[in-house]
């Protein structure tokens, strides 16, 4: 059985950390581009905004080059399985590709979703990925 999760994983350096065993891999889907605007926008805003700034300085301060870098990072010493996409259809192609069930931590659901409805939605818009 796969890793489930209650809430955002990035919630996991908070006080209600999310905690996996080291022998069950936890699949981390990211949409890239938002992590590629948001640092290319502090980067542009670094300039006139102190804020914007402080958290480019920060975050190189760590020796990261970017939002994705840290992320990136942070998948490897967590032993989880980073896997960036950019759009719907990745997005679906990346769940197809999760082997037992899928929780969502930032999309409400009742409960974890069976992969085989993963697999079904991706197989209902396969057409997207041609």
């Amino acid at each position: 059985m796969g890793q489930l999760c209650d809430g955002p994983l990035l919630l996991a350096n908070k006080s209600s950390a999310f905690t996996a065993s080291p022998e069950q891999p936890v699949p981390w889907l990211v949409y890239r581009p938002a992590y590629d605007r948001r640092w290319a926008d502090d980067l542009r805003r670094a300039a006139t905004s102190a804020a914007a700034r402080k958290e480019v300085r920060r975050i190189q301060g760590l020796g990261f080059t970017s939002y994705a870098h840290l992320i990136e990072r942070r998948a490897r010493e967590r032993n989880w399985r980073l896997r960036w996409f950019d759009s719907a259809e990745g997005l679906y192609l990346a769940l197809g590709a999760v082997p037992g069930p899928v929780s969502t931590a930032l999309v409400p659901s009742p409960g974890p979703v069976p992969v085989e409805n993963v697999r079904s939605m991706y197989r209902r818009h396969a057409h997207f990925a041609a």
